[in-house]
């Protein structure tokens, strides 16, 4: 009997890592220069019922990007979602929006990324979705390059996942890399020292409060 507890225990645990590495590569592209970032909180529900509940809210959360600022609490950047059109959004997050990002420290600049894909998956027991955005420019722009202190080639995956009782929320970035591609001298001095502090690390409070907020928090829709 132990052995077969012992057996049914392995194959539970492999089926969890095969679950995860599938839908982390639906997800997340992959590394190959720069810097990369992974931030992430979790919490085991009591029960089954309970953790679908906190997935539910948790999901709302992610899609109401509005109210991230809030979320994360304290020195937060500030989101608003805006349309091809320059028209803020007070609605769920589809894949193509923009989004305009206010740093805390950046001045009257604004940071500019686009949802690029938003995907929920389902297999058994295990839920997942996550929306995956990139740098872009203003919608509203005739800048050539991205308005935003990493390049194109950067990508930030925010995740909620279930996989039975246990709820996770994640923010991974990867291929981070300054954008040195502006014909602006003062942006190039901007995004080097803004690109450069996000590499080291020191923007990780900001995503652990943000994945925190994803599942401790709920806030109606942003408006």
């Amino acid at each position: 009997m132990p052995v077969r507890k012992a057996w049914a225990f392995l194959c539970h645990k492999l089926i969890y890592v095969k679950h995860l590495i599938a839908m982390l590569t639906l997800t997340i592209p992959k590394q190959y220069e720069g810097a990369q970032s992974d931030n992430s909180f979790s919490i085991k529900a009591n029960n089954m019922a309970q953790a679908k509940q906190l997935y539910a809210r948790a999901k709302e959360n992610l899609l109401q990007v509005n109210s991230w600022g809030k979320l994360a609490g304290g020195l937060s950047a500030r989101f608003q979602l805006i349309n091809h059109h320059g028209d803020a959004l007070y609605r769920e997050a589809r894949a193509n929006d923009f989004i305009k990002i206010k740093l805390p420290v950046a001045g009257k600049n604004y940071d500019w990324v686009q949802i690029e894909a938003i995907q929920e998956t389902q297999q058994e027991n295990n839920h997942q979705i996550s929306m995956r955005v990139r740098p872009a420019n203003d919608p509203q722009s005739t800048e050539k390059h991205p308005e935003h202190f990493f390049t194109t080639d950067a990508t930030s995956s925010f995740i909620i996942e279930r996989i039975g009782e246990r709820v996770t929320a994640a923010v991974r970035g990867r291929n981070e890399l300054p954008n040195m591609q502006t014909d602006n001298f003062l942006q190039k001095i901007r995004n080097a020292i803004i690109g450069l502090v996000a590499m080291l690390g020191l923007n990780k409070p900001q995503w652990k409060a943000l994945a925190k907020g994803f599942l401790t928090k709920r806030i109606g829709r942003a408006r």
